[in-house]
């Protein structure tokens, strides 16, 4: 079951996380708590979403479709960030863009390439959203909140996909 996997891997990242979490805290207590929790759900979506791509797409498209994260990143920071656009920025997103579908194929698109777009829009949004986190919050504070935060979400969709739990 896809969400119990994805489920597992959050908690697994959490439980690792949490020794440099606890020696974190006591330097810097957690903040900007509204920020994690909207950037752990929409790593929560795109985790989801990377299982989807990677189990129904070859291993190099998907990946290739992943790296069109940081091209997408180009117009939302313009839109959320309001950061200046050059033509050369323009054009260098257009050319990556026309990479990604040369790899896509237009005639190939199915739900696992939407998928594996929808990984790269995720990936693209929490990277914009990390300048709202203060500058002194430790990464594994960062880290740690990006998975926990998106656990009851998680294991909501694991419990409503109604998969034999595979502990």
């Amino acid at each position: 079951p896809i969400f119990q996997f994805v489920f597992f891997r959050q908690l697994s990242a959490a439980i690792l996380l949490m020794p440099w979490l606890l020696w974190s805290w006591r330097r810097n207590p957690p903040v900007a708590i509204k920020w994690h929790l909207l950037r752990a759900h929409i790593w929560a979506v795109g985790v989801c979403l990377m299982v989807v791509a990677l189990t129904r797409l070859p291993l190099a498209t998907a990946n290739a479709l992943f790296y069109a994260a940081p091209l997408m990143m180009v117009p939302l920071a313009v839109w959320m960030a309001g950061e200046a656009i050059s033509r050369q920025k323009v054009l260098t997103a257009l050319l990556g863009f026309i990479g990604v579908l040369i790899v896509l194929r237009p005639t190939e698109v199915n739900w696992a390439a939407l998928a594996a777009l929808g990984v790269a829009l995720s990936m693209a949004l929490n990277n914009l959203l990390i300048k709202r986190i203060p500058l002194k919050q430790p990464i594994a504070q960062t880290l740690f909140f990006t998975n926990v935060l998106s656990m009851p979400f998680i294991l909501a969709l694991a419990l409503w996909e109604g998969g034999d739990w595979q502990w």
